[in-house]
């Protein structure tokens, strides 16, 4: 796919005009986010990072000037691995929530070969090379990739991708040392049931 190919994709498939996609895509040229070379016949092909960028870009950014910054600050969001099972305690014996859980629910083959420190545009990248492969059953990929969804909210840093269950990814945050030594001193409450 060449780059002009992906802004129309891009735009079709985010509702977004046209000339907002080309704005966020030269964005990314000029900063170095994205394949370049050659024009028309001699463009490069753009590669499965240069179309997640450009969707984070596109999906993220408040204004088209902040392209750049919206797809470094996602590339800080991390994997946030869903919470294992939970255990409690019925009358003596050990019960698992599996049922409710998180961890219970599939993660997409693409993101589970990722090392468990990816980020969000690594995610994308890896779900877009993977539906980018040529299909040998139409229904099985409709059922994977028909429904997938991402959001972004900008400027917390944090995204989900996901179509029935989701997996979600966050920007880590320094809490200031003077709110942490704050924290520390908040009275604790207990209740009992009586």
């Amino acid at each position: 796919m060449t780059p002009g190919q992906l802004v129309k994709a891009i735009s079709i498939a985010l509702e977004v005009p046209e000339e907002t996609v080309v704005q966020h895509d030269r964005n990314l040229v000029v900063a170095g986010l994205r394949t370049k070379g050659g024009r028309g016949r001699s463009a490069p092909e753009v590669s499965p990072l240069d179309a997640a960028r450009l969707l984070v870009a596109t999906l993220a950014s408040f204004r088209t000037k902040d392209s750049a910054a919206t797809v470094k600050e996602f590339e800080r969001a991390i994997f946030e691995p869903p919470e294992r099972p939970r255990q409690f305690l019925i009358g003596g014996f050990k019960a698992r929530d599996d049922e409710y859980s998180e961890a219970a629910k599939p993660v997409d083959r693409a993101i589970s070969r990722l090392p468990p420190a990816h980020n969000l545009v690594e995610a994308l990248a890896a779900i877009i090379s993977d539906a980018s492969t040529p299909i040998d059953d139409f229904e099985l990929f409709l059922k994977r990739f028909g429904k997938l969804g991402v959001s972004c909210i900008s400027p917390s840093g944090k995204a989900r991708i996901g179509g029935v269950t989701f997996v979600s990814y966050s920007v880590p945050r320094d809490l200031p040392r003077l709110a942490w030594e704050e924290l520390q001193y908040w009275p604790r409450v207990s209740v009992r049931s009586g």
